[in-house]
């Protein structure tokens, strides 16, 4: 017999099959040869006999227990003629032995019936239990993949991108080696989801992420960030996010046709590399976005590499806008006219001074007004 698991649906059946008739043979010829036997000795011979295939027949139908129907015919083949063949020798105390031992194994028969029912019912829950953990396991696969993939464009999305940001992070500092992350923010892409409709708008961001897969090489990740960004995750450096960054702007650049309509957008491009631009991958992202910021606020259309430097400059700009849309102008800020010598003698000096020193002083020189004095 092969291993129980290398056992296919049909060979099972064949094997049952053949076991089941292989009964009517051997049972067939096991009583005769009883039969042939009981002719010879005295009583204590034919009672040995008849303890024999008592036996025989109580023996296989337990060893068949799981094979009712192979079971039932030892009954019927071996039973049903022994007490047909003792009725008909008349001897009354083997009739008895002959009675009892066919409501023996009849009782036998139906405790097989049950245990195979039992067996099957144990098989058939199993067997469900076992397609249930399938489909679970199934459904599981699919709400992951819904999960980590944008249903839009079918590219990963954030969540996706921040866990492979994280792997590329232990990866690289277990290897010694640098890899840089971008983000990508199209340009002039509002204007085309606002007149246009959202089906224009979604069918562009559709064939943005197909040119920025076909830009994508096995050792990149590209993912969709959300709206009009996209991530880039990629091995390399400062040089080799530059030389993509450039890669990319330009495959952008070129007409996306959608119906009847062509669209120029563009991107911008904002990079930051590991280590220097961040060791974590809330660093890493966050760094990546002020580049992406110092583009955008400087004409877009471009990439720029994230630096230190730069995040003092966008800080301190950003703290500058806090402050005044925040600011109590009335009373926050006063105007001081002074004279300048250095001026010409018809100008002179305007300066503004904020009240709690948040911000520097800042002149310009105006036209003096002959009618007022100036004060201070």
């Amino acid at each position: 017999m092969p291993a129980a698991d290398a056992i296919t649906v049909e060979d099972a059946r064949k094997t049952l099959k053949r076991t089941t008739l292989a009964v009517i043979p051997i049972a067939i010829a096991y009583l005769s040869y009883a039969f042939f036997l009981d002719q010879f000795g005295g009583p204590f011979e034919q009672a040995a006999i008849a303890v024999c295939v008592v036996l025989t027949a109580i023996g296989c139908i337990f060893c068949l227990i799981h094979l009712p129907q192979a079971a039932r015919l030892v009954h019927l083949l071996i039973m049903l003629p022994y007490v047909l063949f003792h009725l008909s020798q008349g001897n009354a105390a083997f009739v008895l032995i002959a009675f009892n031992a066919a409501i023996v194994t009849t009782l036998m028969i139906r405790v097989s019936q049950n245990v195979f029912e039992g067996f099957v019912e144990l098989v058939t829950s199993q067997t469900q239990l076992a397609l249930q953990q399938q489909e679970t396991a199934r459904l599981t696969a699919e709400n992951r993949a819904l999960a980590m993939t944008d249903a839009l464009t079918g590219m990963p999305n954030r969540r996706v991108f921040l866990e492979q940001m994280e792997a590329a992070i232990a990866e690289s500092r277990d290897a010694g080696a640098s890899f840089f992350v971008g983000i990508v923010d199209l340009d002039r892409f509002k204007p085309v989801n606002d007149i246009y409709g959202h089906a224009v708008g979604d069918q562009l961001l559709v064939e943005v992420g197909e040119r920025l897969r076909s830009l994508d090489h096995e050792s990149h990740v590209v993912a969709r960030l959300g709206g009009d960004e996209f991530g880039i995750i990629a091995p390399g450096c400062e040089a080799q996010a530059s030389a993509l960054g450039e890669t990319i702007s330009k495959a952008l650049a070129r007409p996306f046709a959608i119906g009847d309509n062509a669209f120029a957008i563009g991107c911008s491009i904002g990079f930051t590399t590991f280590p220097h631009g961040g060791t974590s991958a809330a660093d890493l992202f966050h760094h990546a976005d002020y580049a992406l910021y110092n583009v955008k606020s400087n004409g877009r259309g471009g990439t720029c590499l994230f630096s230190y430097e730069l995040a003092k400059q966008l800080l301190t700009k950003t703290e500058m806008e806090t402050q005044l849309q925040i600011a109590d102008l009335d009373s926050e800020l006063s105007i001081h006219f002074q004279p300048s010598s250095r001026c010409h003698p018809a100008r002179s000096a305007v300066g503004k001074r904020w009240a709690d020193g948040k911000a520097q002083n800042s002149a310009r020189s105006c036209p003096a007004n002959s009618s007022r004095r100036p004060s201070g």
